[in-house]
């Protein structure tokens, strides 16, 4: 056979090595007592030459080739991999999540890896069980592994890895087949009243749908997820118009108005009563659209604010989606439109779906427990 590398502990852990070597032995056939000194005499030449250099310091004054083997990997190992903590081992075990964009394959096999100098013994199976369980870091998957009677580790696995599996093929199945939702530069149309008698509401100022961005959108992903956004807001715009004008018609005849109208369409919902963030128009106030997509593949509820220069979460929202993360330092600060100043707690950059599209966004986390805004960024 050809000869093994050299031990890098850049690229692997000693005990690791020490393993390949053993088996590159009995490939060789170096293996039994009559082969001592020939699996020594391997052993030193191919290990390199840091680690011999390392062996006759460790050995000084014996030299390395008065030792067998199995002394010498001992003695290296001494120095390359200590013998950890167990308390240690097992506070990493207990707090390893699944990291954003890692399969539950690969989570768990981390976990095993780690679980390896726990000495956790008959109850290995157990304890994995309960870190999948825990640590997946997907609301979906955690209910439906909560919901199973009698749950094991294998059942845990196939449970996570199917409704993972199952997750993709939903996102590969609503993917666009055409550049259909790309933006185009056309007006939106004006809004008319349904009763010819009542007086027609003002309609917005025709612009396109890149001047409703505040600024021409930076990717072609972006591109086609804010045209999507808008389309259900135009659609919803119109209908919730219409139903604020046949209200104030029916004020006019002596009707106690409403409190608030709201309108669904599919996912989207429409209401006048103004939200925190809301800005006040010259034509009265600019309803909200409420849409749902997976930030980091977690499920929230975001509400399209295309005067809202940053996209905000409350402190709350990002707890309850992401109670691990860290935030990322910044001296960012932000007011409301009512000049309120606003507890910025830090910067976070997670992965929007929505509708089978893709995007990168800056979320700003903030004091309090208000409504998360996607803004123009």
């Amino acid at each position: 056979m050809e000869k093994i590398e050299q031990y890098d502990p850049e690229v692997e852990e000693w005990p690791q090595y020490v393993e390949r070597l053993e088996q590159f032995f009995k490939a060789n056939g170096i293996v039994g007592e009559a082969n001592a000194d020939k699996r020594r005499s391997t052993f030193l030449t191919v290990v390199g030459p840091a680690p011999y250099k390392l062996l006759r310091s460790l050995l000084a004054p014996t030299r390395p080739d008065e030792k067998t083997f199995e002394q010498l990997a001992d003695t290296l190992a001494s120095h390359y991999s200590p013998a950890p903590s167990e308390v240690v081992q097992r506070f990493k075990f207990n707090t390893r999540t699944r990291s954003t964009g890692e399969s539950v394959t690969t989570f768990t096999a981390e976990l095993r890896r780690l679980a390896e100098l726990c000495n956790y013994g008959d109850k290995l199976n157990e304890m994995l069980r309960d870190r999948i369980v825990c640590g997946v870091n997907n609301e979906a998957i955690q209910k439906k592994l909560l919901a199973e009677r009698d749950l094991t580790y294998d059942r845990a696995i196939a449970i996570a890895q199917g409704s993972e599996l199952a997750d993709r093929n939903m996102r590969e199945i609503r993917k666009p087949q055409s550049n259909s939702l790309l933006i185009k530069q056309e007006p939106v149309h004006k809004i008319q009243a349904r009763d010819q008698g009542a007086k027609s509401r003002p309609a917005p100022k025709s612009q396109s749908r890149k001047t409703l961005l505040g600024r021409p959108p930076a990717t072609d992903v972006e591109a086609r997820i804010t045209s999507k956004m808008i389309a259900d807001f135009e659609d919803n715009f119109v209908d919730a118009a219409e139903r604020k004008d046949t209200l104030q018609e029916s004020v006019g005849n002596g009707r106690k108005q409403p409190k608030e109208i709201k309108t669904v369409a599919g996912e989207a919902e429409v209401d006048y009563e103004e939200p925190l963030n809301a800005v006040n128009s010259p034509n009265g106030h600019i309803p909200s659209l409420k849409v749902q997509v997976l930030l980091d593949e977690c499920e929230a509820t975001m509400k399209l604010d295309m005067e809202a220069s940053r996209s905000i979460m409350s402190e709350r929202v990002f707890k309850c989606l992401w109670p691990m993360r860290k935030l990322q330092p910044t001296n960012l600060k932000l007011q409301t439109y009512s000049k309120q100043s606003l507890v910025v707690l830090g910067l976070v950059h997670v992965k929007v779906e929505y509708n089978g599209q893709i995007a990168q966004l800056p979320l700003v986390v903030v004091q309090g427990d208000g409504p998360s805004l996607f803004g123009r960024d």
